[in-house]
């Protein structure tokens, strides 16, 4: 009985062209205050981040730098080597002075708080 090795099938087809921009998965929750986005963007520094906020859009655009060396060539590829985009239409007022980011292990995290005349109110009855 011989032995059998199991290996990934290597191909000799060159890497795929890169894509302009991959759109990264996200989610939203909310609370009474804020909303708060979660992008996973794998691969990018703090500095390739940038957000911003225009009348009722979120627009974030999040770039990859690659240690490859000029020499170097991928013999095969499963990681997309696009930067990331994704804009998002805001629904609701946002205090654009207080949005706040950051990022930790691949999960960029941006606060939106929503503007106070957003917020509901309760009146009182006479």
């Amino acid at each position: 009985m011989s032995e059998t090795q199991i290996a990934e099938k290597k191909t000799s087809t060159p890497a795929p062209k890169r894509a302009a921009y991959l759109r990264p998965h996200y989610e939203i929750a909310q609370n009474k205050d804020a909303y708060t986005v979660r992008v996973y963007v794998p691969g990018v520094a703090k500095d390739g981040v940038k957000i911003t906020v225009e009348k009722d859009t979120l627009a974030i655009e999040a770039a990859r730098k690659t240690d490859a060396n000029e020499n170097w060539q991928a013999r095969y590829r499963e990681i997309p080597t696009a930067d990331y985009r994704l804009r998002l239409d805001l629904n609701v007022p946002v205090d654009a002075d207080q949005i706040s980011a950051q990022t930790a292990n691949g999960v960029l995290t941006i606060t939106l708080p929503v503007a106070e005349a957003a917020k509901p109110r309760q009146i009182a009855v006479n």
